[in-house]
């Protein structure tokens, strides 16, 4: 295969990525990446860094075809990065949505996930998920995971706040634990379950704060 335009393809595909998911993550138009794949135009030099990183390939080998297409100095999947929001690991905090930028989530981790256009990162804030979490720590969470499993931990929004929350359900029950034992668990019950959105599954987390 010589041609960048089936190699942009290929690789997006095996990264189970739409065009619109690729271009949202390289803040492109799903056009642009249209025109790429169909040989109309080619990445720019500015652009091509960023493109191999979130495909997972060396430009050597995007370019031209040539050598191994697997880079390893990308083991790591490039997901949509909200540095602007904060989910509470405490008693709550307001939103602040701003653009998506890109953070590095190890691959073993993505590999065990589907539906990966769903993923995505946050900050956790606060010190409610102490010593799991961090004030700081990043979470990687699966939008399209929301069924509760007993004990997991997930992002929940209640009304403008977003929280980061050990979920277990009982009959009519909804138990909100964190893992610091300072805080107590929250029950909530009957039409008060309907208040809470689970927005998805937490399957990874950094160990280090951002």
């Amino acid at each position: 295969m010589t041609d960048i335009h089936k190699r942009i393809k290929e690789r997006r595909k095996m990264s189970k990525l739409t065009q619109q998911c690729l271009a949202d993550r390289l803040l492109l138009s799903k056009t642009a990446i249209s025109q790429w794949e169909r040989g109309i135009n080619k990445p720019s030099s500015s652009i091509l860094s960023d493109l191999c990183k979130v495909l997972n390939v060396n430009e050597e080998w995007l370019l031209t075809g040539k050598n191994a297409a697997d880079s390893s100095a990308y083991a790591a999947f490039m997901v949509p990065f909200f540095a602007g929001v904060k989910v509470a690991a405490g008693y709550g905090c307001i939103t602040n949505e701003t653009s998506s930028l890109l953070f590095p989530v190890p691959r073993c981790a993505i590999k065990l996930q589907s539906n990966l256009n769903e993923i995505c990162c946050f900050v956790a804030s606060g010190n409610s998920m102490n010593p799991i979490l961090l004030d700081g720590s990043v979470v990687a969470v699966n939008q399209a995971d929301t069924a509760i499993r007993d004990g997991k931990m997930y992002v929940i929004r209640q009304g403008d706040l977003l929280r980061v929350k050990l979920l277990s359900r009982f009959p009519n029950e909804l138990h909100v634990q964190s893992a610091n034992p300072a805080y107590p668990t929250e029950v909530y019950v009957n039409d008060e379950i309907n208040n809470i959105q689970v927005i998805g599954h937490v399957f990874w987390y950094s160990s280090v704060s951002f």
